[in-house]
C-alpha cells in the first residue's frame, strides 16, 4: 500500500535517559511548536474555501452503485438523519456499515488511525514525537497476526465487508471533505492488520491509566527491572490502574417496543474522538 511519505519517519532511536534527542526539541519549545501547528491550521480553515452545502440527494448520489455486493442493499436516513441499512446478507450488511462510516466520519477516522499508528508527527511535525514514541513502543501492530489468526470465519468475514465497503467509497470519493483538505490527510486503503491495530489502540483507552505507567517505566527503568515489571503484570493480569472506567448498554426485547422488533443500544465510554 502506497503511503504519503512522513515528515519524521524512522522514529530516531531514544537515547538510554529516555528523554528526546535534541533535534525533537522539548519542553517549552514543543509546546511552541504545537501552539504554531494549531495557530497554522486555524489559519488556514478561515481562508480554506467553505464547504458547498450539499443537498440529501447530492449526498446519497456519493454512493455508487458498484459497491462489492453479494446481493442489493439499501441505505436510507430516516427522520433523524439516522442511517438505515438494510442488507439480505451479514457480510453486505457489514460492506454498508464500511460505506456509510467513511461518508460521516472519513476525517475523524483518518485522524484516528494515525493516531493509533504512531504517525501524528506527519500531520502536525516534532510536536507529535512524544505521541509518536509511545505508540511505537506499544507496538499495537505486532499481535495483529495471531489475533486475524484467531478470528471466527463469521467475524473474519464481517470485518472484511468493512473494510471492502469503506476502501470502495474513498477509491471513487469525488473530492475530499473539508477537514481533510485543512489537516493535509491523504485517505488511505485499510488493510486487516491496520483494522486490529486500530481497533487494540480503542480498547487502550479502556487501560490508559495503566499504559501509560507501563510506557514510562518502560523507558525510565533499567533492562532487568523493566524485565521484572513485565513479568510480575502478565503473572497479575490487568493493571489495577487500569480498572477506572465502564460502559452501560441496555436490550429491549420485541414485546416490549413500538414496532416489535428488538432494540440494543451500548454506550462503551471511549473517549478517543475528535
Amino acid at each position: 500500500m502506497n503511503r504519503r511519505p512522513a515528515l519524521v519517519r524512522p522514529l530516531p532511536r531514544r537515547p538510554p535517559d529516555g528523554k528526546l534527542p535534541p533535534v525533537a526539541l522539548g519542553g517549552v519549545m514543543v509546546g511552541l511548536r504545537a501552539f504554531s501547528v494549531l495557530a497554522s491550521v486555524a489559519v488556514r480553515a478561515v481562508f480554506a474555501t467553505p464547504p458547498r452545502a450539499l443537498s440529501i440527494d447530492e449526498r446519497l448520489a456519493m454512493f455508487t452503485g458498484d459497491a462489492p455486493l453479494a446481493q442489493p442493499l439499501t441505505i436510507h436516513w430516516d427522520e433523524h438523519q439516522i442511517p438505515v441499512i438494510e442488507a439480505a446478507r451479514e457480510r453486505d450488511l457489514a460492506v454498508g456499515t464500511g460505506l456509510v462510516h467513511a461518508h460521516l466520519r472519513l476525517a475523524q477516522i483518518e485522524v484516528l488511525r494515525r493516531l493509533a499508528a504512531g504517525r501524528l508527527s506527519e500531520m502536525i511535525g516534532p510536536a507529535g514525537l512524544d505521541h509518536d514514541y509511545r505508540q511505537h513502543r506499544l507496538d499495537l501492530g505486532k499481535a495483529a497476526p495471531a489475533i486475524i489468526a484467531a478470528l471466527t470465519p463469521d467475524t473474519r468475514e464481517w470485518i472484511d465487508g468493512f473494510i471492502d465497503g469503506y476502501n470502495h467509497y474513498i477509491a471513487r470519493l469525488p473530492e475530499l471533505p473539508p477537514e481533510c483538505r485543512i489537516l493535509r490527510l491523504a485517505p488511505e486503503p485499510w488493510t486487516l492488520a491496520e483494522f486490529i491495530a486500530y481497533g487494540r489502540a480503542m480498547a487502550s483507552d479502556w487501560t490508559r491509566e495503566g499504559t501509560d505507567a507501563l510506557a514510562r517505566a518502560r523507558t525510565s527503568l533499567p533492562e532487568d527491572a523493566w524485565r521484572d515489571l513485565w513479568r510480575r503484570v502478565l503473572a497479575a493480569g490487568v493493571p489495577p490502574e487500569a480498572a477506572t472506567r465502564g460502559s452501560n448498554a441496555f436490550a429491549l426485547s420485541g414485546r416490549r417496543t413500538a414496532h416489535g422488533a428488538a432494540i440494543v443500544a451500548a454506550d462503551p465510554h471511549l473517549p478517543l474522538g475528535l
